[in-house]
């Protein structure tokens, strides 16, 4: 409980949460805590000198503990820790989704804001809001694979395929400025543009009189690769064939459909991660919100999945071979698979520290996952093919 408390402080010292947030997290923490009260009968008393570091000695002190404590006073301590750390995995991801949520609206409300006042005018400026499209009949003309980089700032990040010719952007940007004129200078500035027939960079400057949204369409059945980031915005990707992708953003979910690839890579700080996949492996991860990921076509690859607050939910095909690496530090794990083979299931005497290693034959190269968290579930479903 102590390692979750100087995570929350810490978070709160990096600017993550907000004050009043940080005390929602500890409410929840001390309304669960009240609730585990486990006696432990006097002959159960170990000192310190007893516990080593060294893992066999370590497993004598589990079993001689356990030796002075009754089956049901564990198994009630254990349930009990494992719902604790559940519920401060759920308390922090839906902390995740709120400030997904926050921060990706940013923008909007900035559009929305006034300074009906003299001196905050002079300061700030009026809001004004532009709409531009951008379209080029050159880009994809070429073969070979399309590049594609997106950066915004306070705003969302979207793509997608469709059956148009070349691409096009439609930009909505909110811009500062002391007069609609200067304003419109500015938002002329906002977006720094380059497009070629294998290249589209669109990329919005770091301005803090300033957000952008960006959606971008681009040519079905071309292969592409991508590097998309934001701060304070959600991304979504749809109907795309990437080779490699980089998507990351700092307050904001990733939302992702049909998307296949062979490289990818997804990074959120609050924000869930979720969609269905069609790849050959990847990597994702968030602090604060949870994984939800189904995948599909050829097995094979390696899937690492790790969320430090929040739980991880993951469907494979029935059909798919797969070795399987689960971990989570407070929070049950569910394997939900038929034909399974055990290779390790290790739980620590608390309930915390559990992990599971197990693996399902079949046809074709396996897939290895890999999913770890700290406060949350583990849960792998079986997807009909």
């Amino acid at each position: 409980m102590e390692e979750e408390r100087l995570m929350i402080l810490k978070m709160l010292e990096e600017g993550k949460i907000t004050s009043e947030e940080a005390a929602a997290l500890f409410e929840a923490m001390e309304e669960h805590t009240e609730r585990v009260v486990v006696t432990i009968p006097p002959q159960a008393h170990v000192t310190t000198d007893d516990v080593d570091r060294d893992s066999e000695n370590r497993e004598q002190w589990d079993r001689g503990t356990r030796q002075g404590v009754s089956g049901d006073t564990w198994d009630e301590f254990s349930q009990r820790m494992e719902d604790f750390g559940e519920r401060v995995g759920q308390a922090a991801e839906e902390l995740g989704e709120r400030l997904s949520d926050k921060f990706s609206r940013l923008g909007e409300e900035m559009e929305q804001r006034s300074f009906g006042f003299s001196l905050g005018n002079w300061f700030f400026g009026s809001n004004y809001q532009f709409d531009d499209t951008i379209t080029s009949e050159s880009f994809g003309t070429q073969e070979g694979i399309l590049e594609v980089e997106l950066r915004g700032l306070n705003g969302n990040l979207s793509i997608s395929s469709w059956d148009g010719s070349g691409l096009r952007a439609e930009i909505h940007k909110s811009v500062r400025g002391g007069s609609e004129g200067e304003a419109k200078e500015r938002a002329k500035q906002l977006i720094l543009t380059k497009i070629d027939p294998l290249h589209c960079s669109l990329v919005a400057r770091d301005q803090n009189w300033a957000s952008s949204s960006i959606n971008l369409k681009v040519p079905k059945d071309r292969q592409y690769k991508l590097l998309i980031k934001t701060t304070n915005g959600n991304i979504h990707i749809n109907d795309i064939e990437a080779l490699a992708g980089d998507i990351a953003t700092t307050n904001g979910k990733i939302l992702i459909a049909n998307l296949k690839g062979e490289t990818l890579r997804f990074h959120s700080t609050n924000g869930r991660i979720s969609g269905n996949l069609r790849a050959n492996g990847c990597d994702a991860a968030t602090v604060n919100g949870r994984i939800e990921l189904d995948l599909n076509g050829v097995p094979g690859g390696i899937y690492r999945l790790k969320t430090t607050n929040g739980r991880i939910t993951l469907g494979i095909p029935d059909s798919w071979p797969c070795m399987i690496d689960a971990k989570s530090n407070w929070g049950s794990i569910d394997l939900d698979l038929d034909n399974l083979t055990y290779h390790e299931r290790n739980s620590a005497p608390s309930g915390g520290h559990k992990r599971i290693r197990a693996s399902r034959p079949g046809q074709g190269q396996s897939s290895e996952l890999e999913l770890r968290t700290s406060n949350g579930s583990i849960k792998l479903l079986s997807l009909k093919q």
